[in-house]
C-alpha cells in the first residue's frame, strides 16, 4: 500500500494517462488536455465575432505543404440558410465531428420536421464529446467546434464546443493554433455589455482587424476564408475575394 501511495503522488502524467477514466492525485484527465493541445497543435486560427444582426467567423489558412492538407485542418459547414459550423484540429477526428455534426442536424429535422436550433445542437455535439471522456479505450476528439448562425428569436448566435464536452456562448470567440491569444485580447477589448457592430462591413472588417492585430501580419484576401450570416441579407455563404479586399482596404492600418 505503501509504494502504491508513493507513486500517486509522484509529479507529471506518469501512468495517469494510459485510460481516459484516470483521474490523477490533483483532479486532471490528461488524454481531455491532450486533445485540447491537439485541437490547437493541429488547427488553423479561426476567430466568430457577432453583430447586432450577423454573425462572421474567419479561418486563417494555414501554411501547409499542399492545399489538400490545408483544407483538413479546418472547414466550414453550411447547415442551413442562416446556420453553420467551424471546425479545426486533427484531421482525422476532425472528419469525425463532421459526420456528428450531419447526423444530428438531419436525424432532428426528420422527427421534428424543422431545422435544428443552434444552442440545441452544440448541446448535442457537446453530449457526444463528454461520451468520449467516460469509457475506457476510447479517447476524446482533438477537434474544437464553432456552431453558428442567425435564430429567428434569439438573433445572432455563437456556441464553441470543446473535447471537454462542455460548451459555451460568446460574444466573440476563437479556436486553433492562436486561440489563447486571441482570447486574451478579446477579454480586454470586448465587454458582456460592449455595443455590437451595427453592419455586415464593421463586423466583418473588425473581426479581420483583431486577426491581424493577434498575428500582427497585414492579411491578403487570399490568406483568409470569411464567412457571414445576415438576416434577410446574406445567407450563411464565404464572402468572394473582392468583398474581402473592400474590408481589407478600409482598415488600412486601423486597429480595433
Amino acid at each position: 500500500v505503501f509504494i502504491w501511495t508513493k507513486n500517486m503522488n509522484r509529479g507529471g502524467s506518469q501512468g495517469f494517462d494510459k485510460h481516459i477514466t484516470i483521474f490523477s492525485p490533483q483532479g486532471r484527465l490528461f488524454q481531455v488536455e491532450y486533445a485540447f493541445n491537439a485541437s490547437k497543435n493541429f488547427g488553423a486560427t479561426c476567430i466568430a465575432l457577432k453583430g447586432n444582426d450577423c454573425i462572421c467567423a474567419i479561418i486563417n489558412k494555414k501554411v501547409t505543404e499542399t492545399p489538400e492538407e490545408s483544407d483538413l485542418n479546418a472547414s466550414f459547414l453550411n447547415l442551413g440558410e442562416y446556420s453553420g459550423a467551424v471546425c479545426t484540429g486533427f484531421p482525422g477526428d476532425h472528419q469525425i465531428q463532421i459526420q456528428d455534426i450531419l447526423f444530428e442536424v438531419i436525424d432532428f429535422h426528420k422527427t421534428f420536421y424543422y431545422n435544428i436550433p443552434i444552442e440545441e445542437l452544440a448541446k448535442r455535439i457537446s453530449n457526444r464529446n463528454q461520451t468520449f471522456t467516460q469509457q475506457a479505450f476510447m479517447r476524446p476528439l482533438g477537434v474544437k467546434t464553432i456552431i453558428l448562425g442567425i435564430d429567428e428569436e434569439m438573433g445572432p448566435q455563437l456556441f464553441k464546443c470543446d473535447p471537454s464536452g462542455f460548451y459555451s456562448s460568446h460574444l466573440a470567440c476563437a479556436i486553433g493554433e492562436k486561440e489563447t491569444e486571441i482570447s486574451n485580447y478579446l477579454r480586454k477589448k470586448i465587454k458582456l455589455n460592449s455595443e455590437k457592430p451595427n453592419s455586415s462591413f464593421v463586423t466583418v472588417s473588425n473581426t479581420i482587424s483583431i486577426l491581424q492585430h493577434v498575428l500582427k501580419t497585414d492579411m491578403k484576401a487570399t490568406d483568409i476564408t470569411v464567412v457571414l450570416s445576415a438576416k434577410g441579407k446574406y445567407k450563411f455563404q464565404c464572402l468572394k475575394e473582392e468583398e474581402v479586399d473592400r474590408c481589407l482596404a478600409f482598415l488600412g492600418s486601423k486597429i480595433v
